[in-house]
């Protein structure tokens, strides 16, 4: 009975921490960093350039990604929409399976140029006919610098959980309170439609504990207190 207690209760514990579902890191380990791949290095999904916006692969060099320089690739998005145009449109969507998995987590890399838009926005889906709902909006610090954002999309939306049409997209948008896009010096006339490079793109998660396994921790645990008494 102990021994049965003491692996219930490994299981839970496992489940309480957060694990990645998915990741694309866009390594082809070829010894060449401008070449790439959009399948994901862990687990199952998909990625794509939205918007029009066109796709390549770059240098990673810099990023959270542990790759050495030479296989550390990064996967580039230009061509943003036209000034005063489609904010919220141009950027890239990701979709995994969350099935038995909560508290939902989207982090990635972004990296800028000096013409890129200096504002994005982390949208997510729940539905695959459902709407695009944001998950925040956020200005990059430093142009050629990378950083990292993670977002627990659980926390704004249950219904991302044990889900298996969850979607998100990063997407450039309009400098808040204005119809443009404004570029990394913040002002509308450094705008000129430059992308971005992502890196370490991550869905992550928390197993969601078998029932067997609550089951078992809940006999063993009034088996233990009948015992005491």
């Amino acid at each position: 009975m102990k021994n049965m207690f003491a692996l219930a209760l490994l299981a839970l514990t496992t489940s309480a921490f957060a694990a990645p579902i998915t990741r694309w890191d866009f390594n082809t380990y070829d010894g060449q960093g401008t070449t790439g791949t959009l399948s994901p290095a862990l687990g199952t999904g998909s990625i794509a350039a939205i918007g029009g916006v066109s796709s390549f692969f770059g240098f990673g060099s810099g990023s959270t990604d542990p790759a050495v320089a030479a296989e550390n690739s990064a996967w580039g998005n230009g061509n943003l929409p036209l000034q005063g145009t489609a904010s919220g449109t141009g950027g890239y969507e990701g979709h995994v399976s969350t099935l038995g998995f909560s508290s939902i987590t989207v982090t990635f890399d972004i990296r800028t140029q000096f013409s890129s838009s200096k504002y994005y926005q982390l949208q997510y889906q729940t539905s695959a006919v459902g709407p695009w709902n944001s998950a925040g909006t956020f200005g990059v610090a430093n142009e050629d610098h990378w950083e990292t954002r993670s977002t627990n999309i659980s926390g704004l939306d249950a219904a991302a959980n044990n889900n298996a049409q969850f979607g998100f997209r990063v997407v450039a948008v309009f400098k808040p309170g204005t119809s443009q896009y404004a570029g990394m010096s913040d002002t509308s006339g450094s705008y000129g439609r430059f992308g971005i490079l992502s890196d370490m793109v991550t869905v992550s998660g928390q197993a969601v504990p078998e029932p067997s396994a609550l089951l078992a921790m809940t006999i063993a645990g009034f088996a233990l207190i009948r015992k005491r008494k």
